[in-house]
Parts: C-alpha cells; structure tokens; sequence
C-alpha cells in the first residue's frame, strides 16, 4: 500500500506536469517567434546593410567626431526639409561600425518620415540613407520587441518572459531524479525508441542544461519590456532613466544659440577622456540637447553610462547624471538579454540560445499534443 507521502508527491508531481505541460502550450509560439527573430536581431547591422545598401565603412574614427560637419553633410544629402534630431555611434543602437544622423524628412505635421543618413567615420563620407520605417529590418526588430501591437505587444511579450522562468524551475523540478543522482541520470539518457520518446527525453535534457540561461533570457526579456514591473531602483538603460529637469533650466530663454558641437565640446570638458556616443538635437519640441557620453567599458553600452542635458539657448547651462549603484543591475540584464555582456562571442551565442529555445518549443508542442489528442500512459523520465 502507498504511503500518504508518496502519494502527496506524486498528485503534486502530476499537477506541476500538467501545468507545464499547459503554460508550455500557451507559450510556445510566442517563444518560437522571439526566439527566431531574436537570432535575426544578431545580425540587425548586416541586414541593413544589405537592404539598404548603406551603412558601409573602410575603417574606424582616428579623430574626434565634428557632429556639427555630419549634420551638414546630412542636410544636403537629406534635402532642406530634412529636420536633423540625432546622432548614433558606432555599435549604439545598431552593431554597426557606420555612424548616423537620423530625423525627419519633413515636420511629422508635413507626413515627415524618419530618415537616416550613415556616415564612414573613417572618412565623414555620406554611404547611404534610407526611411527606417520602411526597412523590413526594422519590422524585425519592432516584431520581437512588441508583436508589432504596440503597449499590449510590450505586455505579452513580458508575460512570455516570465512564463519561460517559469517553465524553467518546474521542467528542473520534473526532471530532476527522486534520489538526486542528476550526473548519473544525465549520463545514462538514451534518445533510442519512438518519437515521443526522443522528444521527451531530448527536451528534459536540453531543459536542464540551459534552465539557467532559460531562466536569465525570460527574466531579462520580461524586464527590457516592462521594466516597471520591477523595482524603482533599477534602470534597464541610460536614456530611460527617470529625470526630472529644474524648471529653471525648462523655461531659460536666453536668446544666443548653442549648436550641437558647441554643446558636445562643453560636455567633453566636463567629462574628459569621454567620447560622444549618442546625441539627441534640440528640436521645436525641446529646446536642449541630449548627449549620451561613453568611457572605457560602459554598464550600458546601448546608451553609454553618462547622459548630459545642454541648453541650446543659454550657454553654460547644463544638467547631468551618470548610471550608478543599483541601477546598473539594469543595464547589466540588458546587456546579457542582447548578448553584449559576451562580446565577439555576441552573435554564436545568442544563435545558439535561440535554437535551443526553438528545439524546446517543438519538442515541447510535440509532448503536449501526444498528450492531449493521444494520452497514453506517463513517460518516466
């Protein structure tokens, strides 16, 4: 006769199956689409190189940038309507060696689209422009961040995040060996037999030995996407942390024009041995600069670690804050969800990461669907 306790373990076990096995089912296509786009997303600078036909370069910066002489280049490139409104480096939002002034081809009132203008940073030689929204890219990239549905893709695709942590702890759970001889079972798994059980066996294996980067990606992903459902200490990136500029500095008119190099020399002498890694222009709509400031190894290499407000009409009058304490906690998840933390080895190991998602979204449908349509009686492990 079985004893209550073994009883007790094994209607929980059945459950957290059941429950896996479930949630698994909810999430898989949604796992399979980030984990597939998210392997696109390893190759965003190649992709647009190769759509667009620019972002081209024959070597990299030997001088300091003159953001003022790209702005330049770009408007006659751009045409007269084109309204400049930021700067990107190399390797910022897009891991490119080329660098951009992006804007508006026309005011957003006028139908403006945003345009984007590549610069060789060897030689300040203009490689290309194209509309960004119209770069199947950049569907790419909208598509594994929101869906392409906006706030409600942003929300589904965190829950999906926490679904896949989830999945994680309870296949451990289900897979782990009454006795704790994991090495040994491990060891001894056989992928020999039917389909099913080639599945089975093939998904708890591939489950264990990646339930910690499973764990960590969902986190991570969960938190890029909705970085609010964490705590406030926390920041995921340097350009999302939450500021409040003095009203004085709001409201200044002062009359004089301060332009977007007058404004980066002013910052790069109160942050020496900086470079400029990032820049957003004053624009009708704001009447300051934003200039995002790198040195050496930034937590946050997406936006860099320093962000320096610089008033475009008042000289002298600037705000600034640097990522620091608990916050770079944030910036650290960011960088592991990209696969920055792991530099030249970025691109192979975010491959391989998301073929093992795919194989275990497959092999997982496949268990769920045996078990649904054709239930037969439990696998042992």
């Amino acid at each position: 006769m079985p004893k209550a306790g073994s009883q007790k373990h094994r209607n929980l076990r059945d459950w957290v199956l059941d429950t896996h096995a479930w949630m698994g089912a909810v999430a898989a296509l949604f796992i399979l689409s980030v984990s597939i786009t998210g392997i696109g997303l390893a190759f965003t600078g190649s992709l647009m190189k190769l759509e667009t036909g620019a972002l081209s370069v024959s070597g990299e910066r030997s001088t300091l940038v003159d953001i003022d002489n790209l702005i330049e280049a770009a408007q006659v490139k751009a045409g007269e309507t084109f309204l400049p409104v930021g700067y990107l480096g190399p390797s910022a939002e897009i891991v490119t060696p080329a660098e951009m002034i992006y804007g508006m081809s026309d005011r957003p009132e006028n139908g403006g689209e945003v345009q984007i203008i590549s610069f060789d940073p060897a030689s300040d030689q203009v490689t290309g422009t194209f509309y960004l929204d119209r770069t199947w890219t950049h569907h790419l990239i909208d598509f594994h961040y929101n869906l392409l549905a906006g706030t409600v893709g942003l929300i589904l695709i965190a829950v999906v995040g926490i679904l896949m942590a989830a999945l994680a702890i309870m296949g451990v759970w289900l897979w782990w060996p009454g006795r704790g001889r994991a090495w040994k079972k491990a060891k001894k798994t056989s992928f020999k037999g039917p389909w099913i059980t080639k599945s089975f066996r093939l998904h708890g294996l591939a489950g264990l030995w990646l339930s910690v980067t499973v764990l960590l990606w969902g986190l991570s992903g969960t938190y890029w996407s909705k970085p609010d459902w964490f705590p406030k200490g926390l920041t995921p990136q340097t350009d999302r942390m939450a500021s409040t500029l003095p009203s004085e500095f709001v409201d200044a008119t002062c009359g004089s024009a301060i332009s977007v190099g007058e404004a980066v020399s002013f910052a790069l002498n109160e942050y020496p041995k900086h470079r400029l890694f990032e820049a957003e222009f004053a624009a009708p709509w704001q009447n300051f600069h934003v200039l995002y400031l790198s040195y050496g190894s930034d937590t946050d290499q997406l936006d860099a670690d320093t962000r320096i407000w610089v008033h475009a009409q008042c000289e002298g009058l600037s705000v600034s804050e640097s990522l620091s304490g608990a916050g770079k906690a944030g910036a650290i998840a960011q960088r592991l969800h990209s696969g920055r933390l792991f530099g030249a080895l970025r691109v192979p190991i975010i491959i391989l990461i998301g073929v093992a998602l795919i194989l275990m979204s497959l092999t997982g449908l496949h268990l769920w669907w045996k078990r649904v349509l054709r239930p037969r009686p439990r696998l042992n492990p």
